[in-house]
């Protein structure tokens, strides 16, 4: 939806009980004007694992997001998902974590990513890895750690052998790196049911609009 100011998409989590209605929620945000929809299946809060709650057959929701692509195309829509994120061209790092793209946190700490919402967090943290400076009130300066800015860019799809012999490993390059922090506790680790997802609709993009005007949320 686009008024001349801005945009309004959704971003819309999928669980096990909307798993199967995927053609049927792109109507109902079809009829409200919205052209843009970002779906995910449901991933779990900071500090736990996909054990932790219902997860989603990620190629069930594959499957039923190729079909609910029918209903984007006849009405306009663009939809994307983290699993789809890179498929509009060719990467060897997953995002701008890797970079690492800066973000300042409201307790005056700079993070790789924005679900390392705070700097002042033991080294224990499993999101410790993201936090890689600070800023300086007294001297208005940001101050990082080198060390930690190399250990991210290192981050990518040549120094991960699971991704070795993927399909998808060029339009993945190692899947969204907070969630792999989060639930491994490893920047360099891996979500196998979310690779066969990744796969599956990497193999089947033909059917899919990768147009994306806008990336994800």
């Amino acid at each position: 939806m686009e008024n001349g100011k801005g945009m309004t998409g959704i971003r819309a989590t999928i669980t096990r009980d909307n798993l199967r209605v995927q053609s049927e929620t792109l109507r109902y945000f079809a009829s409200l004007g919205v052209k843009y929809v970002w779906t995910d299946p449901i991933f779990p809060p900071l500090g736990e694992t996909n054990d932790d709650i219902e997860s989603v057959d990620t190629v069930e929701f594959a499957k039923e997001m190729i079909k609910a692509q029918k209903v984007a195309n006849e009405n306009g829509m663009v939809v994307g998902s983290l699993l789809t994120a890179n498929f509009d061209e060719s990467v060897n790092i997953n995002c701008r974590a890797c970079l690492p793209m800066p973000h300042l946190t409201t307790d005056g700490y700079v993070s790789a990513c924005d679900l390392a919402l705070f700097g002042d967090i033991d080294e224990s943290d499993r999101m410790s890895p993201f936090i890689y400076g600070r800023w300086d009130k007294a001297s208005h300066t940001i101050t990082l750690d080198d060390e930690k800015v190399r250990v991210l860019q290192s981050r990518n799809v040549d120094n991960m052998p699971h991704c070795k012999d993927c399909i998808a490993r060029h339009h993945c390059a190692g899947w969204c790196l907070g969630e792999i922090l989060n639930e491994t506790g490893s920047l360099f680790g891996q979500k196998p049911f979310l690779c066969e997802g990744v796969r599956y609709l990497y193999e089947n993009r033909e059917k899919l609009n990768l147009n994306y005007i806008y990336l994800h949320p």
